[in-house]
């Protein structure tokens, strides 16, 4: 817990992100990577109430409140230290109108002026909108997360809980030319790998390997691959080899927490087990 010096005052809101999820767990990568790029997002709000409005706080952190088993809502506290008495409580209010593509339209008293909140005046803040792109590319780019809902207070003191799913957060994942440098990508050509957990249906779906010892998801892209498992009773044990293709994505735009993906472009060769003869199929 941090300790507030004397001259400063603590003042909280409350903002509870819920991801829809289909078995439910996620990453603790996907995790770390959804509460860090919140707590940069309420960081650049805050840099703008500064610089734009001088209503903001002098510090600005995330306190996450402790999860019950199991929940994917992950109800957090934006705590803001400030000397001022003027700081605007409209850090989630902000935060949720902008990654939901709502406008703000609001206006609220600082110091007997009354400041016009837009949400221009906080996209014109590039870690404003890289914090709203890597929080909607996280959701889309995952295999599990369906959706993702943000609930936060508006002016009249109510809750309002706005969901978005993987369509429309993919318009808000940006792509610029200095983030494509940080994208870098290695191909193993034909390398056996352990199958650990097949999925033996025709669809792009993350399969799990042994590699070096270590255990994998890779996404199977290989079409006629793929169009065998319609057409033939193949089957595949835990253990078994496979020779691939695997390339590996890196996606280094948020330096603090690198994400790794893996795909298999070419199956070269693979079990030609039948099912009856496979029913043990781990």
């Amino acid at each position: 817990m941090k300790k507030i010096p004397t001259e400063f005052s603590l003042q909280e809101e409350a903002f509870e992100i819920t991801l829809d999820v289909d078995n439910s767990t996620i990453t603790a990568a996907e995790l770390i990577n959804y509460l860090s790029n919140f707590e940069s997002l309420f960081k650049s709000i805050n840099e703008t109430l500064n610089l734009q409005y001088a209503a903001g706080a002098d510090m600005v952190y995330l306190d996450v409140i402790a999860l019950e088993k199991g929940s994917f809502k992950i109800p957090i506290v934006v705590k803001k230290l400030a000397k001022s008495p003027y700081v605007l409580s409209v850090f989630t209010l902000v935060a949720g109108k902008l990654i939901t593509g709502q406008p703000i339209g609001e206006t609220f008293d600082s110091n007997n002026d009354p400041i016009e909140i837009k949400n221009e005046v906080f996209c014109d803040n590039k870690k404003t909108v890289n914090a709203i792109s890597n929080i909607a590319r996280i959701t889309v780019e995952s295999e599990s997360i369906k959706s993702l809902s943000v609930t936060y207070n508006k002016p009249d003191g109510n809750s309002e809980k706005i969901t978005m799913n993987k369509e429309q957060l993919g318009s808000l994942v940006t792509q610029d030319e200095e983030s494509l440098y940080k994208l870098e990508t290695h191909t193993m050509r034909k390398v056996k790998l352990i199958i650990f957990s097949p999925v033996l249906e025709n669809e792009m779906v993350n399969w799990r390997f042994i590699l070096d010892g270590r255990i994998i998801s890779a996404k199977m892209m290989d079409q006629d691959f793929l169009n065998l498992l319609d057409n033939n009773p193949i089957a595949f044990g835990k253990g078994d080899g496979m020779v691939v293709d695997l390339v590996t994505e890196i996606d280094k735009r948020d330096e603090s927490h690198p994400r790794v993906r893996h795909f298999i472009s070419k199956v070269y060769s693979y079990p030609k087990y039948k099912n009856v003869q496979r029913s043990f199929l781990e």
